[in-house]
């Protein structure tokens, strides 16, 4: 039987809440004869595991308690019943900048986190060479962190988190931030910690993040656990008690703003990074013509061409693609890393077919998105100048025609 690595029973977490600071002093000096707060309980008898090596997605409206979860598994917080147990060197990284001294340089943040960890001589040396290189901070390691900009900022404190080799590690969303470059970085050092056998417990808005980084979900609701398991089947459950009436989740995709407006959406660079994959050009025809569309009827054949560049990356790419109605929802996508359907090469052009298309009438933002090798992070993102135009003349309701046929049965005797 697998080992555990994070194990909680019964964990709940309360505070107080008072009025005003008055309120708190009359209950501070009379030694809580006479109480003047109200109690909020921000966790209420969580119990779940996580077996080693394995990835647990949190999942939950603001408010659901997801933050407090970490605080207590990390230490930072005590709980107010119940109890946890993890097994294993734990790194949190609920706060890139904090633990992180604003007058040491990035070097000695680097040294006395190895020091706090046990760490000293050739060891201590081999962690700051590792910070320094993955940083890529150049001469700036040496400098005091309060003359560092917010970017530089988190790349020293991922790189010293991921350095410190951990047996659990536990990220609060903090990957989102930084370039794009940096960006990846991160998530291929999380994926190379993960087949290391490190247990990760990652807590996030995103559900296309929480299914591609995660193998089980919790989900959150009011400090309770809603529900725990597979998590493509618990994220699912999320998203329809959402659609339902509960508080907003982000959708399967990362959808930029400016997609909306019909305007592309470049990641970002920095001069000293390498060329990054993007995509050239997405162009919707109808299917083995060349007549261009941005209007279409349901039950026409067409194809959307996308052109690629890799960049300087040599590593094959993925690529999705999403029909994103005005109001934001997902109404169908497509990914070449579900089909296991990867780009090869420096540069290249690739056509998803969709004969007989599915969707009813409506307008839709086509967006492209150019990944890497595992689907997980997004190199370019990518809306089509004009949305697609879907119009028809069938009387079914929703978004998109059901393949079906009926069929006449026996009737049953019970």
């Amino acid at each position: 039987m697998t080992k555990n690595a994070i194990q909680t029973e019964k964990l709940g977490k309360a505070y107080r809440i008072y009025p005003n600071n008055l309120a708190r002093l009359i209950e501070g000096l009379s030694l809580g004869r006479l109480p003047r707060h109200r109690e909020f309980r921000a966790l209420h008898d969580l119990s779940f595991s996580v077996p080693r090596g394995s990835s647990l997605g949190i999942c939950g409206s603001n408010g659901a308690g997801k933050s407090t979860l970490l605080e207590v598994l990390a230490g930072t917080k005590s709980p107010s019943s119940g109890r946890y147990r993890i097994d294993g060197r734990i790194t949190s990284l609920l706060d890139l900048g904090a633990g992180l001294l604003s007058g040491a340089t990035g070097r000695e943040n680097a040294r006395t986190s190895g020091i706090l960890r046990g760490w000293r001589g050739s060891k201590s040396n081999q962690l700051i060479e590792q910070v320094h290189e993955f940083s890529e901070l150049g001469e700036f390691f040496d400098a005091p962190l309060r003359t560092y900009s917010a970017g530089m900022a988190v790349r020293l404190g991922f790189s010293i988190a991921m350095s410190l080799q951990p047996d659990v590690l536990i990220l609060d969303e903090v990957f989102a931030v930084g370039d794009s470059y940096f960006q990846k970085k991160c998530v291929d050092r999380l994926s190379k910690l993960r087949k290391s056998g490190a247990t990760l417990l990652f807590c996030s808005h995103s559900i296309y993040d929480l299914r591609q980084l995660c193998d089980r979900a919790l989900w959150l609701n009011g400090g309770q656990a809603a529900a725990v398991g597979d998590v493509v089947e618990v994220t699912g459950a999320y998203q329809d008690w959402y659609r339902s009436g509960g508080s907003e989740p982000r959708d399967e995709v990362r959808i930029p703003v400016t997609a909306l407006s019909g305007a592309r959406h470049h990641a970002s660079n920095t001069s000293t990074s390498p060329r990054h994959p993007s995509i050239q050009s997405a162009r919707i025809y109808e299917l083995g013509t060349n007549r261009e569309l941005d209007r279409a009827r349901t039950g026409d054949s067409i194809e959307i061409q996308i052109q690629w560049d890799a960049g300087s990356t040599s590593a094959p790419l993925q690529v999705g693609i999403g029909f994103i109605r005005r109001d934001n929802t997902l109404a169908a996508g497509a990914g070449t890393h579900f089909d296991a359907r990867p780009l090869h090469g420096e540069h290249g052009c690739i056509a998803l077919e969709l004969p007989e298309f599915p969707l009813l009438a409506g307008e839709y933002i086509v967006a492209v998105w150019l990944l890497d090798e595992e689907g997980t992070h997004r190199y370019h993102e990518y809306s089509m100048p004009k949305p697609l135009q879907i119009h028809t003349n069938r009387r079914e309701p929703g978004v998109c025609i059901l393949r079906h046929t009926w069929s006449d049965r026996e009737l049953s005797n019970s």
